[in-house]
């Protein structure tokens, strides 16, 4: 046991980093505290099932278009700031909805909400690559998801219990909680200059970062696909195998449960070999499990499958992240973790959007397909940093 902890304790993060995991996980709480129950407040407003999933699309596209320009914001100015001041404007749209307004304009807010939403996540990441050592920087990472997996924990249970009781209770503590996001970055001291100058930095997407990123992307787009297409049939599916409410929202959080619990010694695990054996793993592991889904038919034993899925994923995000700090140095960390993002979101909207479409057919080829995506995704694998190389940055 004391073993146990010392490793925990080795390598835990800075005291700025951790004030950064502490906005994350408030940010993340706030965000899923209200997301779940979009949907009920937009059909109390009046929407059909066909606007709540148009609202859903749109605001998901905003978020992901807004990726690249938060990053090129978060290089250009001081990242502090910049991540401060999105979590602020982000609270801020909560209290719009606790107007009386008509069904289009609440659409039109959550389009801009969403997209204020973005301004985060790049920034964020890019300070924990600052302010963390490279040879700690995934295990760092593993922390961020740590974080935010957490809040994807307890924000739906949070947001549920509110709705018992009102609609607007949901509004307000979101909003409360993501405006206690921007106070612990308020502790952090500002970075070296280098890693925020104020100088011309580039706004287009250079044809430079998109190859040294693709890597990362190849990768990162099966797990991707993969939780698109849970976030868009998962539910239906275990209906359709005889699964209660309930146990459609317990396979969610044990799918989430590997990630909090695994993430940082996977992290560490790639600081010290690199990302290709830990990326092999999930994605064969991945790609074998996935056409089981489509062929149980207890629902004991679907959760159980979609927990190994859980485990396969949780190394994914800290691997692609550190894969952008090694191969970017600290001037182009956030404009890189833009299009990284960026990217994945569209794995993501491909995943739910193919996956609904092939659901309708067969059940087995929409889960089968994860395991094609799989194979796609290990053909990025060779061209990951191997723990060999040096980190941009460092070559001199």
């Amino acid at each position: 046991m004391r073993a146990r902890v010392q490793y925990l304790l080795k390598g835990r993060p800075s005291r700025p980093v951790f004030l950064i995991l502490v906005a994350t996980l408030f940010n993340t709480v706030g965000y899923q505290v209200f997301i779940p129950i979009m949907p009920i407040f937009l059909t109390r407003r009046g929407a059909t099932p066909f606007i709540v999933g148009f609202v859903s699309a749109i605001a998901l596209l905003s978020y992901g278009l807004g990726q690249y320009p938060a990053g090129w914001l978060a290089d250009r100015f001081d990242r502090r700031r910049i991540v401060a001041l999105a979590t602020l404007a982000y609270a801020s749209f909560f209290v719009v909805y606790l107007l009386p307004l008509p069904l289009p304009v609440i659409i039109c807010v959550r389009f801009f909400h969403a997209a204020s939403g973005a301004f985060f996540t790049p920034g964020a990441l890019a300070l924990v690559a600052d302010l963390t050592p490279r040879q700690q920087v995934s295990r760092a990472f593993g922390f961020f998801q740590v974080a935010t997996m957490s809040g994807l924990l307890l924000g739906p249970l949070a947001g549920g219990v509110l709705a018992s009781f009102s609609l607007d209770w949901v509004f307000i503590v979101a909003g409360a909680v993501c405006v206690s996001a921007a106070l612990p970055l308020l502790f952090i001291d500002a970075p070296p200059p280098e890693h925020h100058p104020e100088a011309v930095v580039t706004a287009t997407i250079q044809p430079s970062t998109v190859r040294r990123l693709l890597p990362a992307v190849a990768v990162g787009w099966a797990p991707e696909y993969l939780t698109g297409m849970l976030t868009a049939i998962w539910s239906l599916y275990m209906l359709s195998r005889g699964a209660a409410t309930w146990e459609i929202g317990l396979s969610f959080t044990l799918f989430a449960i590997p990630s909090v619990v695994g993430s940082v010694s996977l992290g560490d695990l790639i600081d010290r070999r690199g990302a290709k054996l830990v990326m092999v793993v999930s994605l064969v592991g991945l790609g074998l499990v996935a056409p089981l889904l489509g062929v149980a038919a207890a629902v004991p034993v679907l959760i159980v499958l979609l927990i190994a899925q859980g485990v396969f994923i949780a190394g994914e995000r800290p691997a692609v992240y550190s894969e952008v700090t090694y191969r970017f140095d600290a001037r182009q960390q956030a404009r890189a973790q833009g299009f990284l993002q960026m990217a994945l979101i569209i794995g993501d909207t491909v995943g739910a959007i193919v996956g609904g479409l092939l659901y309708s057919t067969s059940a087995i080829a929409a889960f089968a397909s994860i395991s094609l995506m799989c194979l796609v995704s290990l053909a990025g694998v060779p061209f990951l940093w191997s723990g060999r190389r040096t980190p941009a940055g460092e070559a001199e």
